[in-house]
């Protein structure tokens, strides 16, 4: 494999941005890129996944990342909903490999927890679908459940601990990788196009801020799922309830 260009993995969560994200690495490098959070069920690795919480056996799970890796496949990995030790076996496959290692996070987290339980109550996990159910549900053609309060604080815990057994694992482990924050990355301040680029050139990729997939990159406006906030049944305890997570 050339010194320079690298596959990479990208370890993330469920809506802080990482499929626009990954979108725009895997356009412009060298490497193929596998069905995003692979190792979920029902997904192109599910079955590795599924078949180590059945049997527990490390070696096995070990052993079918590192052939699934033969390829040097991109991948995007959502630690939120996977097992901490499929995570853990993943990275250290992928570093064996020589990837690149990408963290991605959000310094907001209260409002990532925002946009997951969106989500789960609208069905719409991405631009085209948000397009197609937010106009409906403004319409009063689909009335959203109450969100459930409980289940967001429980979420909220459990993703900051799933946090930081991955910080702690890449510090013990001194992995070298780059901590990104979704702030960071999507900040309208007119450097994201050449944040884009310097991220690329880690990859070992040459692009310049102008490049068009960068600029499409940067030109997205999200699927602003914030606007149907006003349509939930319980929108005032849920909007306490964050202010009480962000304040924690």
């Amino acid at each position: 494999m050339n010194d320079i260009l690298r596959p990479f993995l990208v370890l993330t969560l469920r809506r802080t941005g990482g499929t626009s994200l990954v979108r725009l690495m895997s356009a412009l490098s060298a490497f193929p890129t596998v069905q995003h959070e692979p190792l979920n069920p029902g997904r192109l690795w599910g079955d590795i996944a599924t078949r180590f919480a059945q049997t527990g056996d490390h070696i096995a799970l070990r052993r079918d990342l590192s052939e699934v890796l033969r390829g040097w496949p991109n991948i995007k990995h959502c630690f939120d909903i996977a097992d901490p030790a499929v995570t853990e076996a993943l990275l250290d496959a992928c570093v064996a490999r020589g990837y690149r290692v990408v963290l991605l996070l959000r310094e907001d987290d209260a409002s990532r927890i925002r946009s997951l339980f969106l989500a789960m109550a609208t069905g719409a996990w991405g631009s085209d679908r948000a397009a197609e159910v937010f106009p409906k549900i403004a319409a009063g053609e689909i009335a959203l459940a109450p969100v459930d309060l409980a289940q967001v604080r429980r979420r909220f815990f459990v993703d900051r601990a799933a946090i930081a057994e991955v910080e702690g694992l890449l510090a013990k482990r001194r992995i070298p990788h780059v901590r990104l924050t979704h702030e960071a990355v999507y900040a309208r301040d007119g450097d994201m196009a050449q944040r884009a680029a310097d991220l690329l050139a880690w990859l070992g990729v040459d692009a310049a801020p102008g490049h068009p997939a960068i600029r499409r990159f940067a030109a997205g406006t999200g699927q602003k799922s914030a606007s149907v906030m006003d349509y939930l049944p319980n929108r005032t305890d849920f909007d306490a309830v964050l202010a009480e997570l962000r304040a924690s």
